[in-house]
């Protein structure tokens, strides 16, 4: 299975479990992802550990779920590992309004931390 998903801590966390997220992919991500929307929970993980490369399309494909997530007043984390991966995310400026974590037990502890 090349995504997956489970619940915890009333929060999604989708896991891309591929080495190079691609355009090949891209759109099958974002149906999968917008399958899985629920209102009830208090946000959503996509778990990119996985990935040591990420294309254009792959990142668009992020960009469009956060907007939709941000929408309903939630908020969307990264779990990411790969160095090429987090620098693509700056350059984007993806991480000024999308949490990026290293692990998936920082970001979901991050949903606990309130903003004053």
């Amino acid at each position: 299975m090349i995504f997956s998903s489970e619940i915890k801590n009333n929060i999604i966390i989708e896991t891309v479990n591929l080495k190079r997220a691609s355009t090949n992919e891209a759109e099958k991500f974002r149906s999968h992802f917008l399958n899985n929307l629920n209102g009830k929970v208090k946000g959503y993980i996509i778990d990119l550990t996985a990935c040591e490369y990420m294309d254009s399309s792959f990142l668009g494909s992020i960009i469009f779920i956060y907007k939709k997530i941000s929408e309903s007043g939630r908020e969307l984390k990264l779990v990411v590992l790969h160095q090429d991966i987090k620098i693509l995310l700056e350059i984007t400026s993806v991480n000024k309004f999308v949490g990026i974590f290293e692990t998936k037990k920082a970001a979901i502890k991050s949903f606990n931390k309130k903003t004053i």
